[in-house]
């Protein structure tokens, strides 16, 4: 659906990739907590705010898998890499244009133009 209200983001935490979908619920909490519309939140796009949504994310899969999370200051430390997955390739997120993403080169690959949303440095 174009334009849900759900935001799909790729993770590598601790050596392993996966795929969290951060949907109404996960988007609510993070405007109670941050004060902020997540429009408005996204087009000044923070990394806290993103790994942020990504925990929260992850604690509430691992709340109805029967699995554990750790608190957010400590799953940070083992975050190695995140980026917003859009719903197509020209698209990120909330109808972003890829290529005015910040960390946008000439020549990048298509993975490439989804990863500049939010990515952790290494």
């Amino acid at each position: 659906m174009k334009n849900s209200m759900k935001i799909v983001l790729r993770v590598l935490h601790d050596g392993t990739e996966s795929v969290l979908t951060c949907g109404p619920a996960v988007i609510v909490a993070f405007e109670r907590k941050w004060g902020v519309g997540i429009g408005k939140a996204m087009a000044e796009v923070k990394v806290e705010h993103i790994a942020w949504l990504a925990h929260q994310a992850a604690w509430r899969e691992a709340q109805n898998n029967g699995g554990s999370v750790k608190p957010f200051d400590g799953w940070l430390d083992a975050l190695e890499d995140i980026e917003a997955v859009g719903e197509d390739d020209d698209e990120g997120p909330f109808g972003w244009d890829v290529p005015d993403r910040p960390g946008r080169r000439s020549g990048d690959t298509d993975r490439d133009r989804t990863h500049a949303a939010a990515r952790v440095p290494a």
